[in-house]
């Protein structure tokens, strides 16, 4: 990833049962650039199963249309509302399922790590944390996996991220 013009393009994965966001980013030498990011929603009323399954085609076409290099996804949190954190591990391991039949590595972030690098704080809500911001601070891939600091991509030897998870 160090040498010039070398490029690597991650799918960003922000999990949810009734809104799953999505965001590619390239990064071509030091430049980072916004690709596409969208929120599967449509259709994700009723019944959890189907839901999954949209979100499932939905993941395989963004990865058949982009062919990123690797996935990032967030890792779960801790919830008061058991149920829901359950629901939430179902969408996530639908994210997990699909990079993984794609053999694209992965790497996994804390939300609040995230947040904090988006928008300057791990506790922010709403708007500025929507997926085309999402991809952009996570990647993982190997020895070369750019990784989250400050908003920026950038090489794992001149990071203090934490460590990521590949495959």
């Amino acid at each position: 990833m160090n040498q010039p013009g070398a490029v690597l393009r991650v799918l960003g994965l922000d999990p949810g049962t009734r809104r799953f966001g999505w965001g590619v980013v390239e990064r071509r030498g030091t430049r980072l650039t916004h690709v596409d990011h969208g929120v599967i929603e449509e259709g994700m009323e009723g019944p959890l199963g189907p839901r999954l399954l949209i979100i499932e085609r939905r993941l395989d076409e963004a990865i058949r249309e982009y062919q990123p290099h690797a996935v990032a996804i967030e890792t779960l949190f801790f919830a008061k509302d058991v149920q829901a954190a359950a629901k939430l591990a179902h969408a996530r391991a639908v994210g997990l399922l699909v990079a993984a039949r794609a053999d694209l590595p992965l790497a996994e972030y804390q939300p609040t790590l995230v947040k904090k690098a988006v928008v300057g704080s791990g506790r922010a809500v709403g708007e500025p944390t929507v997926a085309e911001a999402d991809a952009g601070e996570k990647a993982g891939d190997g020895e070369n996996t750019p990784r989250l600091r400050r908003n920026a991509l950038v090489s794992p030897r001149k990071s203090k991220s934490p460590p990521y998870l590949a495959n």
